[in-house]
């Protein structure tokens, strides 16, 4: 159990290692993505210029139109919204707005780099320093956001067990507080509620330009020795406790990486494996991290799809930006007329332009947020009692819900400061394809169709290989390519219908790889496709196949026994004429079938005690008298019944008598078909001998049923017809 819990932790940690490796990465393409504008200044003034002639047509045409109003209505001319002074008055805004509208762009711009780069947004989630001389420096450090995401979310997967060493020598529960709190009365430097230090200088130099760390809880990681820069348990006893669970087990160096990674609050110093694999010596020995694997990558992946997510959005909100900019000049000179202002082109160009821009840092909130609620894992507490709530159950609820909220709580500013806007935010990036762009759906389903095609070839490819060795992994190309272009065709078909990815692919692959695994179970069944062609040609047209001879002759079979059972209850409820039959070499009289069936039951139940015997031989001999009774009764019931049904004796009812002949006639009948039906199926199958009698027939129809039951050729026979009759079958 420990092997497998160790091989967990490592394969999570591999992958933990790259999932947010990557989060810094990208959060960094999402800066620059916001920082980048596919339009110049150049490009723009272009653009403007030459649209500038429509504008003057559309001035003059506007200016006409007003004259002629006011020629048609001098009321006009003197009107408050429509007369020639607003006129004059919205046309003079309008030149001086085209003037500063690329300035306003200009600072809107400036203003978005300023708050990135102090990563405004994330302090005001997260707390921001203040800038007095004794406590952090508010320096830019936009790029360190990123790091800050890959150490918050994953601390909080990582923290010291201090549930598992809650009650021993080393109890761990003071390490829920991880940095040191600042208190009124102390003369130490400060983040908020906490403490923080500088980093130590090397060779006189301060390194990575005067930073500062936070001070870590001494109570949990013990007092830092600025002279050999490490955590130590110093003079207090009572501090230090993770650090001496860590010396105990000879992983000092170990820990050191770790309380210098939390302290500086680096994903790559503190998240390394020796760290997370660290644990008490001895089998049953427990980890000194408790990392919560599994949740912290499936956390990992949702933040860093989150990322992409949002760097989509914001490449598009840098392009709509750009265009708007471009046309600006159009919907500024329809200022110029009254409605406009309220509720045409210039309104909503503006509110268009309030959005876009406004959508950033609505983004970036609702991410912030999100990480700030995730960082806060392991401290959930009862609203009614105020105690901690733990458990991985919890903590996974709450993530999900956390992770759900962030795609809404954009949705939820732009209905809370009234900013309505068109454009839906959206986890799944095949849907902003499939809804905003042209053709979206068709690509979507043609890309579904590629990857569908692609991935049974592969499958198929793959099968074919590891199921064939040598030359006869030859074999497996064709039946990869033509599971491809299976996939393929019916994902192109799905794309022309316009069917969404996820449904056109999962039809295409699913279909493919179902017609794959339906011929490997053809061919495992040794059913060839001509036979199987002919058996579905042959059902569709009405005419018998093998299978259904096979299951004709099963059918006769059974009503081969039917009828004699049907005679024998026949005799037995009707037939009570008297007749003689010679049993234990007596002669002796019974009152017809039923009769016989009476004393039949009679010596069955008749019971031989070996005490009424002196020896054994005297106790054997009577119970095989008793044996030989009972076959005599029995053979003088099935010759009474046979010679009932050839006409040689009466059971003294006409209608019996014609009943049991009848069905003793459709034996013979039927005992002739099966045979013509099983010499098609299989030469071995045997014979029924229709000149016996009765008995000898019906137990002759029975070990034929064996033998046609086990028989190869007629299991094929039924093999083939199931395939035939399959819908789709290849």
């Amino acid at each position: 159990m420990e092997f497998i819990i160790k091989t967990l932790r490592t394969l999570f940690f591999s992958l933990d290692k790259i999932i947010y490796g990557f989060i810094d990465d990208v959060y960094g393409l999402l800066l620059q993505l916001s920082r980048t504008s596919i339009f110049t200044q150049d490009t723009i003034h272009e653009f403007s210029e030459r649209i500038y002639a429509l504008i003057g047509i559309f001035m003059l045409f506007k200016v006409s139109i007003s004259l002629i109003n006011y020629v048609l209505n001098p009321d006009d001319f003197i009107d408050k919204e429509k007369g020639l002074a607003s006129i004059v008055k919205r046309i003079i805004l309008a030149l001086v707005m085209i003037v500063l509208v690329p300035y306003i762009f200009s600072e809107a711009y400036e203003v978005q780099t300023i708050i990135l780069e102090e990563n405004t947004i994330m302090n005001l989630v997260f707390g921001s320093p203040s800038s007095n001389d004794n406590q952090l420096p508010s320096q830019s450090y936009a790029e360190s956001a990123g790091s800050k995401i890959q150490f918050t979310v994953l601390y909080a997967f990582a923290q010291p067990n201090y549930d598992d060493f809650a009650s021993d020598e080393y109890d761990l529960l003071s390490c829920r507080e991880t940095y040191a709190k600042y208190t009124k009365d102390e003369n130490s430097s400060r983040v908020g509620e906490y403490k923080f230090r500088k980093l130590p200088t090397y060779n006189g130099n301060e390194s990575t330009e005067s930073r500062f760390i936070y001070e870590l809880n001494p109570a949990c990681f013990g007092e830092y020795d600025a002279a050999t820069d490490t955590y130590v348990a110093g003079s207090n006893a009572s501090n230090g406790k993770l650090l001496s669970l860590f010396e105990k087990n000879d992983a000092a160096t170990i820990y050191q990486d770790y309380a210098q990674g939390v302290a500086q609050q680096s994903f790559s110093l503190f998240f390394k494996k020796n760290v997370m694999i660290a644990k008490e010596t001895g089998e049953e020995g427990r980890y000194f991290i408790n990392y919560k694997f599994g949740i912290s990558t499936a956390v990992g992946v949702a933040i860093l799809y989150l990322l992409l997510m949002f760097c989509i959005d914001i490449a598009v909100r840098s392009i709509k930006l750009g265009f708007l900019q471009m046309i600006a000049p159009i919907p500024i000179l329809s200022y110029c007329d009254p409605k406009s202002g309220k509720d045409g082109m210039f309104k909503k160009w503006t509110d268009m332009c309030v959005k876009t821009y406004l959508e950033l840092f609505m983004r970036l909130a609702a991410l912030f947020f999100g990480i700030y609620v995730i960082s806060l894992i392991g401290t959930f507490r009862d609203v009614i009692t105020g105690e901690v709530v733990s458990g991985w159950t919890v903590s996974i609820f709450m993530i999900v819900g956390v992770l759900i909220f962030i795609k809404k709580l954009p949705e939820i500013l732009k209905e809370v400061l009234n900013i309505k806007s068109d454009a839906k935010f959206t986890l799944n990036p095949l849907k902003k394809l499939e809804n905003e762009m042209l053709g979206g759906k068709q690509l979507i389903g043609a890309g579904a169709a590629g990857l569908a095609g692609a991935a049974a070839f592969g499958s198929n490819a793959v099968t074919g290989f590891t199921n064939n060795k040598g030359l006869a992994k030859l074999k497996a190309i064709p039946s990869a390519v033509a599971g491809g272009l299976s996939a393929a065709g019916r994902g192109m078909v799905g794309a022309a219908k316009g069917e969404k990815f996820g449904k056109n692919f999962a039809n295409s692959y699913g279909a493919a790889m179902q017609a794959k695994q339906s011929r490997a179970d053809r061919v495992d069944d040794e059913v060839g496709w001509v036979e199987m062609m002919t058996s579905k040609a042959q059902q569709k047209m009405g005419v018998h196949t093998q299978g259904e001879k096979v299951k004709a002759a099963n059918d006769k079979l059974q009503a081969i026994q039917d009828s004699y059972k049907a005679m024998q209850n026949a005799a037995v409820g009707n037939d009570r004429t008297k007749f003689k039959a010679t049993i234990d070499k007596k002669e002796i009289e019974f009152e017809g079938i039923k009769g016989l069936e009476k004393f039949l039951d009679e010596v069955k139940k008749t019971t031989i005690n070996r005490n009424d015997y002196a020896t054994d031989s005297e106790y054997l001999d009577a119970v095989k008298k008793q044996q030989g009774r009972i076959k005599d009764l029995e053979d003088a019931k099935d010759s009474r019944l046979n010679d009932i049904a050839i006409g040689a004796t009466t059971t003294g009812d006409a209608a019996t008598d014609q009943a049991i002949k009848g069905n003793y006639q459709q034996m013979v009948s039927t005992a002739n078909e099966v045979n013509s039906i099983t010499s098609s199926i299989d030469s071995n199958i045997g014979k029924i001998d229709i000149s016996k009698d009765a008995k000898t027939i019906n137990g002759q129809a029975k070990g034929v049923s064996y033998q046609v039951s086990g028989s190869k050729a007629a299991q094929h026979a039924t093999t083939v017809d199931q395939y035939g009759a399959k819908k789709g079958q290849k």
